[in-house]
């Protein structure tokens, strides 16, 4: 796993994952502010690993995000939440090959959930 795609809207959260990322050894390839240019970049491009933001300040949210994404790949997702809520995690429970993390983001909890799904994609 190398190849990494952010979709967060806020620009500072989502540079800080950035450097969590790359500090983990793995390459962001694409910093998505918006749910629709993720997509798009998605249908033509493969990537390793998706750190998705459920709060999008978009139509849709992350969970729906996921759904489209998951009609074009099949790449782990990592899902990141500010909201601690229990119908977040069944629905997430919906999509196969996902893990939940809260923010802020932690360098070990980041680096368990990337080997969490490394593990369910084999």
């Amino acid at each position: 796993m190398k190849d990494v795609i952010i979709i967060e809207d806020d620009p500072a959260m989502a540079m800080i994952n950035q450097k969590l990322i790359e500090r983990l050894g793995y390459t962001v390839v694409n910093n998505s502010l918006q749910s629709s240019e993720a997509i798009s970049f998605l249908s033509t491009n493969k990537v390793d690993l998706i750190l998705l933001d459920i709060m999008l300040d978009e139509e849709i949210d992350g969970i729906e995000v996921a759904k489209i994404i998951r009609t074009q790949s099949n790449a782990p997702i990592i899902f990141i939440s500010s909201l601690i809520e229990p119908e977040i995690n069944i629905k997430i429970n919906e999509i196969e090959n996902t893990q939940l993390l809260f923010k802020p983001l932690d360098y070990n909890e980041l680096q368990h959930a990337i080997g969490m799904v490394s593990i369910l994609k084999s």
